[in-house]
C-alpha cells in the first residue's frame, strides 16, 4: 500500500502558535472571525487546538520542516517559524529548516496579482526555487539544500532570541 500520512511539510508565513500571536502580536478581527472569540488569559484552550505548534510530537518531529519567513512581515512575524522549530528540535527533531527573508512582507514572496496573472516577482522564483530544493533533497535524493538555498538557515539560537524578545 501507498504511504498517505505526511511526508514533508512546508509552511509560508504560517501562524503555528495563535494564542502567543494573538497576546504578542494583536491583530483581534482576524482571530475573532477564524475562531468565534478572542483568547482570554488562562482560557485559550480553543487557540491552542487550532494551533499546530501543540501538535509538535516525536511522530512529527521526524518529517522534515521548511518553514519560510519574512523578517520585515508585522502581520504573522517570523517568531511563529521560530516556535514551531524549537518545539520540532525539543521532540527529537533534527530536520526543522526555517529560512527568513530580509525583503517582503506577508506573504509577498508569494506575490499575486490576479487570478490571470497568479504569481510574479523575483522573490517568488525564490521562493519557489527554495522549497523545491527542499523537496528535491526530500523525496528525489537531490543534493543537500542547505548550501544552495537563496538565504542562510536559521539557527536554533537564534530563534530562541527571536522568542524571548517576543514574550
Amino acid at each position: 500500500g501507498v504511504d498517505d500520512s505526511v511526508q514533508a511539510v512546508v509552511s509560508i508565513a504560517g501562524l503555528h502558535d495563535l494564542a502567543a500571536s494573538y497576546f504578542n502580536e494583536g491583530g483581534g478581527d482576524v482571530y475573532t472571525k477564524f475562531l468565534g472569540r478572542l483568547p482570554v488569559d488562562g482560557d485559550d484552550a480553543l487557540y491552542a487546538l487550532a494551533s499546530p505548534v501543540h501538535y509538535v510530537d516525536a511522530q512529527s518531529a521526524a518529517k522534515p520542516f521548511l518553514m519560510i519567513n519574512s523578517e520585515l512581515d508585522i502581520t504573522v512575524t517570523p517568531v511563529n517559524g521560530c516556535r514551531l522549530k524549537l518545539a520540532l528540535e525539543s521532540a527529537g527533531s533534527n530536520n526543522a529548516h526555517m529560512l527568513l527573508y530580509p525583503e517582503g512582507s506577508h506573504l509577498s514572496y508569494v506575490e499575486y496579482r490576479d487570478f490571470r496573472n497568479v504569481f510574479s516577482g523575483a522573490t517568488l522564483h525564490k521562493t519557489i526555487n527554495n522549497v523545491f530544493l527542499f523537496l528535491d533533497y526530500q523525496f528525489m535524493s537531490g543534493p543537500e539544500p542547505s548550501a544552495s538555498y537563496s538565504d542562510p538557515l536559521v539557527s536554533s539560537a537564534s530563534c530562541e532570541t527571536l522568542v524571548q524578545n517576543d514574550i
